[in-house]
């Protein structure tokens, strides 16, 4: 009898001992194949249908420049002692540009004066030369009057004249045409020496001011076309960006962002580093620019700015409000069109587990976030948005993450 009970007792005990080990086995049973469940099965990230409007961002690079430009130029073939400025400077009236080679300079003037003297004696010389060409025509005249019997009284001298302004002794006639042609040239050599004199009026000023030249008007440089030690040319040495001219921004943008991109859309324009910035700008004028680009400009207001340079017009635009967006990365494409992923509860032997599903939706309009579609999707689907592996429909996947 004592052994039965001391068997029994020994068969409890072990009986218990079972238990635990078999639930021990079971719960490690059950972690490892939640283990290798979450190398097997692939885990997904999940969201719901959302109502919203797509949000698009743009921003148009280009810079603030003034409507009118002036231009600046100098006497050619004088030498550039100092440039005091460069390209994007802001310059006030009166500040310094740049300085000429004083010693070129007197050189230049020195040279354009006796050029003129020159100028006034050949034009002498061409004064005279005509003078007595009409004389030897009006004394010629004056001798073959016909019907008159008197004989004109030739001294030795007027009769050499005649004969050397003729150069045929014929005494002058037919000689017309060159009297008219040395006036001519009078004419132009008078006119050269007016631009000559112009020209050294301008360097007499130079000389006054020593060699400096400084801006007649505040603005920005925005062509410096000369530098130490080079020469003047007929091209503008400066041109100008001019601050009493209504301020504009230029910019351009291409691809599919000019799909947007209107007259009257309003903006916010940034200079520099975040330093100036105006609400409110608007689009005036869109025009088509170099291989499917579009050129943006916009009018600033006056007074809105005071200073010309790079900047960045940004713009906002919603779309009107869709009742089924999903995020970009739910959205998939394959020949036949677009398709979602949606996590479906199938059951099995085993219970209920999650595979997945392709509805086929027609894309309306997308963001870089967001995609507007159409199809047999509800709010309450589960759509798939993210993955740590490749999924297909009809096999198993695990929800890790709900988004909200």
């Amino acid at each position: 009898m004592q052994l039965k009970e001391e068997i029994g007792q020994i068969a409890c005990k072990w009986g218990k001992h079972a238990v635990v080990i078999f639930l021990s086995v079971m719960a490690f049973l059950t972690l490892l194949s939640r283990v290798v469940d979450s190398y097997v099965i692939p885990q997904t990230s999940v969201c719901n249908l959302a109502e919203m409007q797509l949000t698009y961002e743009l921003e148009v690079k280009g810079r603030v420049m003034t409507k009118g430009r002036r231009a600046l130029y100098c006497q050619e073939n004088l030498r550039i002692e100092n440039v005091w400025v460069q390209e994007n400077d802001i310059v006030q009236k009166g500040d310094l540009l740049f300085t000429l080679d004083m010693e070129e300079l007197q050189s230049k003037i020195a040279q354009m004066e006796q050029e003129i003297h020159k100028y006034d004696l050949q034009i002498a010389d061409m004064k005279h030369a005509s003078q007595a060409q009409a004389d030897l025509q009006n004394f010629h005249a004056g001798g073959t009057v016909e019907g008159d019997g008197n004989v004109p009284i030739v001294t030795p001298d007027q009769a050499n004249e005649a004969v050397t302004g003729s150069g045929s002794g014929d005494l002058g006639l037919g000689s017309g045409g060159a009297g008219i042609e040395e006036s001519n040239a009078a004419f132009i050599q008078q006119m050269e020496k007016k631009q000559v004199e112009e020209s050294l009026q301008q360097l007499y000023l130079l000389r006054e001011a020593k060699g400096q030249v400084c801006a007649e008007y505040a603005g920005s440089i925005f062509t410096c076309a000369i530098s130490t030690g080079s020469l003047t040319s007929a091209e503008p040495v400066l041109i100008f960006e001019d601050f009493s001219q209504p301020f504009q921004f230029e910019g351009v943008v291409g691809g599919n962002q000019n799909l947007f991109v209107e007259e009257g859309l309003e903006g916010t324009l940034e200079m520099g580093n975040d330093d100036v910035i105006l609400e409110g700008v608007k689009i005036s004028k869109v025009g088509e620019g170099e291989e499917g680009t579009y050129r943006i400009t916009a009018e600033l207001a006056d007074g809105s700015l005071s200073r010309t340079g790079n900047a960045v017009l940004g713009f906002t635009k919603e779309s009107k409000r869709y009742r089924k967006c999903v995020p970009s990365s739910a959205l998939h494409e394959e020949r036949s069109g677009y398709y979602v992923m949606v996590v479906d509860e199938e059951k099995t032997i085993l219970g209920i587990r999650s595979v997945v599903q392709y509805v086929p939706v027609t894309l309306i309009e997308q963001n870089d976030e967001y995609a507007a579609v159409e199809g047999n999707i509800s709010e309450d689907d589960k759509i798939i948005v993210d993955t740590n592996k490749e999924v297909k429909e009809g096999k198993r996947v695990r929800i890790a993450e709900e988004w909200s």
